[in-house]
């Protein structure tokens, strides 16, 4: 009901971008009640199906109420405020979405997610708020390779739409070398036996590339002269004793 209250009401990306309005005179209660109804849902079974019978009730269910909430915070300021100062727990909520076992679930999440985050779409800055909310769920994700690869997407996505983190040059080094670490210690699945593709290799090279991409903008020097060969080496001809094999999936080497 309240995703077509804010639907049909004047809430839509339309109106003027700064025309923030309170709603809600319980926000932080809203926000609360709203969290346990998308955690119930989420709790559901599996095979249950929907009035429809195209999709599980627990993705339908869980989708819509966590899509209504995005709603709602694009429309009341307070709510917004009570949401986007509770990052942990916030943090731990979307590991539990975006980790799913159903895929389809993840995905649609995903999806939620890349729309509310684009740039155009208000004055909020919804895409630096989910960088800050996702990015902590990195190791979660690294150690769930089977159910990370709608993670990693939408991560690479909201790091193209995050103005705000692209602005400063420092929190671009930290995340850099905080992704450089990742990969040095990051044991990949890849084998000659198993050349099914690592989602996790497979993302932090993506975030990598985009993070030296955006530095490069800057037009400043990127300090970062030992990383190309450092890789090589690593993820394409490692060393005899190393610890890892080579990367043997095209798409995997194909990022180095």
């Amino acid at each position: 009901m309240v995703e077509d209250f804010l639907h049909s009401s004047n809430l839509t990306p339309e109106r003027p971008a700064d025309q923030f309005q309170c709603y809600f005179l319980d926000p932080e209660g809203f926000a609360s009640r709203m969290h346990n109804l998308l955690s119930s849902a989420k709790d559901l079974p599996c095979d249950v199906p929907s009035r429809s019978g195209h999709t599980p009730l627990r993705t339908e269910l869980s989708t819509s109420v966590y899509y209504t909430l995005l709603l709602a915070c694009e429309a009341d300021d307070d709510l917004w405020q009570a949401v986007s100062s509770c990052e942990a727990k916030m943090a731990q909520t979307h590991e539990r979405l975006l980790l799913d076992e159903i895929v389809d679930f993840s995905e649609r999440i995903a999806e939620q997610i890349t729309s509310m985050s684009q740039p155009a779409r208000n004055s909020r800055d919804m895409a630096h708020f989910f960088w800050r909310t996702l990015f902590p769920v990195l190791s979660a994700a690294l150690n769930k390779n089977g159910l990370s690869a709608n993670y990693f997407t939408l991560l690479v996505s909201v790091l193209d739409a995050d103005h705000t983190l692209q602005r400063s040059e420092d929190d671009l080094r930290q995340l850099a070398n905080a992704l450089i670490t990742e990969l040095s210690t990051y044991q990949h699945t890849e084998t000659p036996d198993y050349l099914l593709p690592d989602h996790g290799i497979a993302g932090l090279l993506q975030l990598l590339s985009g993070t030296v991409k955006v530095l490069m903008s800057h037009n400043i020097p990127l300090r970062l002269d030992d990383l190309p060969p450092r890789l090589l080496e690593a993820m394409l001809f490692p060393t005899e004793g190393h610890q890892s094999y080579p990367l043997v999936s095209p798409p995997s080497r194909s990022l180095v």
